[in-house]
């Protein structure tokens, strides 16, 4: 635990977060990285701009993944965080976010990468197809079966009524 010679909770986590990642010996870049977090919100999380963050619940993930990564204690990061946002007011709307902001932990998916699945999903439906018309096919033993049970020539017409 850390000694609370700090007089704010936001003051100690900004703290906690910064000395905890240079005794890793990470670079914010380099949590960013191994996160998956965008740069500017490692940064909002280390200065205390918790409004920076897209909402509350974004911020304590982002701080779970951040302490996993420098090695820090997950639930007194989570104490101090609750701590200094317990006064401040929340806001009465939700900001927008973009949805490419919420891609945390995977890559964003480009065109081109779209079209390989477009490609992959055509090429199994066509295998899918092809499995299941196997065996659909005519077999002359059968045919010849056909003609005799009926007793009459197969090549012959029906009869038009």
């Amino acid at each position: 635990m850390w000694p609370r010679t700090l007089r704010r909770p936001m003051d100690e986590l900004k703290t906690y977060l910064t000395s905890g990642r240079e005794r890793a010996g990470l670079s914010q870049e380099a949590v960013a990285g191994r996160t998956r977090i965008p740069l500017r919100y490692i940064q909002a999380l280390e200065e205390g701009r918790i409004r920076d963050l897209p909402g509350q619940v974004y911020a304590r993930g982002f701080l779970r993944s951040y302490c996993r990564t420098v090695g820090l204690d997950e639930v007194e990061a989570l104490r101090l965080l609750n701590e200094s946002c317990r006064g401040e007011p929340r806001d009465e709307k939700p900001r927008y976010v973009s949805p490419a902001d919420l891609l945390v932990g995977s890559q964003r998916h480009t065109s081109g990468q779209f079209a390989y699945v477009v490609i992959a999903i055509v090429f199994l439906i066509g295998i899918l197809v092809a499995l299941l018309t196997v065996g659909t096919g005519t077999d002359t033993g059968n045919l010849s079966r056909i003609k005799s049970d009926r007793g009459a020539d197969w090549t012959e017409q029906l009869p038009s009524q």
